[in-house]
């Protein structure tokens, strides 16, 4: 019934609107085909069953000639044509306005609906708490939990709906004030797009709530004709979720006891392994000792061998002592001159034969005979800078040396 009245309510509706366009177009071809006269009243003439507008137009449009477009002598006939416009454009306004006021009323009407039956789906979800309905579901714990499961999703969607309903109304007022404040301007694009998504929310919850019926008729045949329990299903709801409240208690105990069995057994652990370091740093410092006594023996053994080594050298240098003295003699005694290159230099300290300067005169050449050389030059043909020829012949100048001078070198 009410779907019936909803369609004779849109038929009407549309006949209203072609009659609106009917009329517009035709004066829009009068004023265009014949300026300057006032177009008919659409009403009076609709009455005194001449045609309709639009067929009017069409035999206008068919019969009369082409108008040769032509400048104005005045811009007598330009106010009242742009008025004309004007008030035609502000009738659209007014018309699409009303349109979707009408479309506006129609979503508060369904958001009504949408509610409405939310409301009865969660009366009869409140009667199942004490009824004998509900009884049959408190025989199956199975059914018990689909049912508070089922009750929370409910839940949420009373919140859901509520929500968009008070949208809806808040839209209707912010249409409504809009239409008013300016009624000869068109709705804008962003209200007409607000009213579209809100249409498409309430489409969807709708979709839902009857989900949610079938949801729930599915939980009571699903009960059966089993006999009904001792409880209802509200105490069966409260002693399931006692049980499960136990449940979670005792696995938090259960979970208390294993992390505190875990503690103590990293105590015991952290304890062994305490034990074991400490044994380790125990060996680790007896090694030490062992070690250190072990190096310290060594240094001990190292120093009476050094000892005895300088003390060996000692006696081989003494004994070979009157050999280096009448060998090398000379080099030990003090003068201003050094050797340099084949040649000698002047000091400013009086002092032995440099080392260092022996050697960079020649004497470390890896060719021995040169080096043997060298060293009987300084000798021979400098007395060693003045300290003495030794016993080496006079009168080298650093000639090749022959296997005699050689040998005495050596």
């Amino acid at each position: 019934m009410v779907k019936g009245l909803f369609d004779r309510y849109l038929n009407s509706t549309r006949a209203i609107y072609t009659a609106i366009a009917s009329i517009f177009l035709g004066c829009i071809v009068y004023y265009f085909f014949f300026p300057g006269k006032v177009p008919p009243d659409p009403v009076t003439t609709q009455s005194e069953e001449t045609p309709p507008v639009e067929h009017i137009a069409s035999d206008r449009l068919e019969s009369a000639p082409i108008p040769t477009p032509s400048r104005p002598d005045s811009n007598a006939t330009t106010v009242p044509a742009d008025n004309r416009k004007a008030e035609i454009e502000s009738k659209i306004a007014k018309a699409k306005n009303e349109q979707f006021l009408e479309s506006v009323a129609k979503l508060a009407a369904k958001s009504e609906t949408v509610s409405s039956d939310l409301a009865s789906l969660s009366v009869k979800i409140s009667e199942l708490d004490s009824n004998d309905v509900g009884r049959q579901i408190a025989k199956n714990p199975t059914l018990v939990r689909d049912f508070v499961a089922y009750k929370e999703l409910t839940s949420k969607l009373e919140d859901q709906v509520s929500a968009i309903c008070g949208e809806v109304k808040i839209f209707d007022l912010e249409v409504r004030g809009a239409v008013e404040l300016r009624p000869e301007q068109v709705i804008s694009d962003s209200l007409q797009s607000s009213s579209q998504k809100l249409s498409d929310s309430l489409s969807e919850l709708a979709k839902t709530v009857d989900k949610k019926r079938l949801g729930l008729d599915t939980i009571v045949r699903s009960a059966g004709d089993s006999q009904p329990s001792e409880l209802t299903l509200a105490e069966a709801i409260k002693r399931i979720d006692e049980d499960e409240e136990r449940l979670v208690l005792d696995a938090e105990r259960a979970k208390r006891q294993k992390e505190v069995q875990a503690k103590l057994a990293e105590v015991e652990k952290a304890k062994h392994e305490n034990e074991l370091a400490a044994i380790d740093a125990q060996k680790a410092d007896v090694e030490s000792q062992r070690l250190a006594i072990e190096t310290k023996k060594k240094a001990d053994q190292a120093q009476v061998e050094r000892k005895n080594k300088l003390r060996l050298l000692e006696s081989e240098f003494q004994r070979e002592l009157p050999k280096i003295n009448h060998y090398l003699g000379p080099l030990f005694k003090s003068s201003f001159k050094q050797p340099k290159g084949a040649s000698t230099t002047e000091e400013k300290d009086s002092g032995p034969v440099s080392y260092s300067a022996l050697m960079a005169s020649g004497v470390n050449n890896t060719d021995v005979r040169k080096a043997c050389g060298s060293l009987l030059l300084f000798f021979s043909y400098f007395k060693a800078g003045g300290r003495g020829q030794g016993p080496y012949e006079s009168g080298y100048n650093g000639a090749v040396l022959n296997d005699r001078q050689l040998d005495t070198i050596r």
